[in-house]
């Protein structure tokens, strides 16, 4: 996590699903979301507040595991909170290919290599890359092409997310992408967005 300059040497990875109950020496349990995670620390959506460089205990629980760790809090912001494992690292695998799909209906549009422009309506989501049926009824598009695809999420905050995608499947009109170009304010945007 970037903190005052510092390195970030752990990829985040979206946590879809995923809850933390943090407790500390000042404060009762409270408990939050985990928008993303990685070996070296964690983004936890939460009202409450805690002090900078302060010790929370987490333990963190997914349809697959729950453990326990102890972090230091890095960044509050109105949002949630950073937060740094103690010691070594969460003891958590990634496969960055398993994410967790979400049916949608978001209106956007999509430009080939040379950039001429088609509209589009994406019907399925995740933190990696999405499905959509193009207008057109024959893309000019090839698997493998690098395209550029821009949708609103229909949340409260309406947010554009503009991204670079690999085309990875193509079905007559239906496409399927694998985002490649995504910033760390789109990545937390799609976080919050695919919670359940």
């Amino acid at each position: 996590m970037r903190v005052h300059g510092a390195r970030r040497l752990a990829v985040r990875i979206p946590a879809i699903g995923w809850k933390a109950n943090i407790s500390s020496g000042d404060s009762e349990n409270t408990e939050a979301k985990i928008v993303n995670l990685s070996t070296g620390g964690a983004y936890l959506m939460t009202e409450a507040e805690y002090q900078l460089d302060s010790k929370v205990n987490l333990r963190i629980k997914s349809s697959q595991m729950s453990f326990f760790v102890t972090a230091i809090v890095l960044r509050n912001d109105p949002y949630g909170i950073a937060v740094r494992k103690c010691g070594n690292s969460f003891p958590v695998l990634f496969d960055r290919r398993e994410h967790r799909r979400t049916e949608v209906q978001l209106k956007g549009e999509y430009r080939d290599t040379f950039g001429e422009k088609d509209l589009m309506t994406v019907t399925t989501l995740s933190a990696s890359g999405a499905g959509f049926k193009a207008a057109c009824s024959t893309p000019d598009v090839s698997v493998g092409e690098t395209i550029q695809v821009s949708f609103w999420l229909n949340s409260a905050y309406k947010t554009l997310i503009t991204t670079k995608a690999i085309v990875k499947r193509i079905d007559r009109n239906r496409l399927g992408v694998e985002f490649v170009g995504l910033d760390e304010h789109q990545r937390k945007c799609l976080g919050f967005y695919l919670m359940p």
